[in-house]
């Protein structure tokens, strides 16, 4: 009897492990699914990185704006200060051209008592230093006793000269170049100052001249902007660019972004820039950025 039963017991084991592991149909659907849910976790991580490097480039155009806006309103608020405020502008600015060195076609001549100038989509191609297509702007100022009357490169700016800052944009990059003069002689006393980049992936800047029309002294709000292409005169009807008269500036910066394959679909954005609807020749971010400035040494 017991030896029944023990070959019985070894009977239903050996028929138990023939029941065991996975069948050629499960193997497959098994690794089916792990490679589905692999597929699916590998698209998350690639959409994750798409929308990390879009946040990124974004976050760099803002730093950018913010910055740019910041050092480009104090330096062009700068324009026409003067130590002494009690004497006229007329007495501590006259007419002077910056150097030519490096190429800046056309030079730009502030004339008399102007202290901001500009040229219009003056960029003209490999032997100057503007982009081309983009505006260029320039403001003077006088040095204080007390140095702290500085220029876009932080220079000390002494009392008795006078300093010339010139924004403009080349090879995507905006640049600030600072000329240090001496109003009695006329000469240059920075003629080798490098130019200095403030920031990266600079599409386009256009000027826009605010001026007023009323002709008073301490009136600094403008009833027109216009650019630099516009005839010169001495009048205030805003017909012709009187820069005696222009009271602020208005700057807009196109920026893009450093990566390109960055918007949906990797298609073209449009995007409104200078009062026109363009579309961008690649796949980055574009934003425009406008800031207007008030010459506020005009009251003075």
């Amino acid at each position: 009897m017991s030896k029944k039963h023990r070959n019985h017991n070894l009977g239903w084991r050996v028929r138990g492990s023939r029941q065991a592991g996975l069948t050629l149909l499960e193997l497959l659907i098994a690794m089916g699914l792990g490679l589905f849910l692999v597929a699916g976790l590998i698209q998350v991580l690639l959409a994750n990185r798409v929308a990390f490097n879009v946040q990124e480039n974004m976050s760099r155009i803002q730093e950018d704006g913010r910055f740019v806006t910041t050092v480009m309103n104090k330096a062009v608020s700068m324009a026409g200060y003067r130590e002494d405020s009690t004497v006229a502008a007329s007495t501590q600015f006259s007419t002077y051209t910056i150097p030519s060195t490096p190429a800046l076609p056309p030079p730009i001549t502030f004339n008399g008592a102007q202290v901001v100038r500009g040229t219009d989509d003056n960029g003209t191609g490999t032997t100057d230093e503007i982009q081309d297509g983009t505006d260029t702007v320039a403001v003077r100022f006088r040095g204080s006793t007390d140095n702290t009357t500085r220029d876009c490169h932080g220079t000390v700016i002494a009392s008795g000269t006078i300093a010339i800052n010139r924004f403009y944009v080349d090879e995507d990059t905006l640049y600030c170049r600072s000329d240090i003069y001496n109003p009695a002689t006329g000469a240059v006393l920075s003629a080798a100052n490098p130019k200095q980049p403030l920031i990266n992936n600079v599409e386009d800047m256009q000027v826009l001249y605010g001026m007023s029309t009323s002709g008073g002294t301490n009136d600094i709000a403008a009833e027109c902007y216009i650019d630099a292409s516009t005839t010169l005169g001495s009048g205030s009807d805003c017909t012709t660019l009187n820069y005696d008269q222009v009271v602020s500036v208005r700057i807009s910066l196109l920026l893009k972004s450093e990566d390109d394959n960055l918007t949906p679909d990797k298609s073209a954005q449009t995007y409104t820039f200078n009062g026109a609807i363009a579309t961008a020749a690649d796949s980055r971010l574009y934003r425009t950025l406008t800031t207007t400035i008030a010459i506020r040494n005009k009251i003075l």
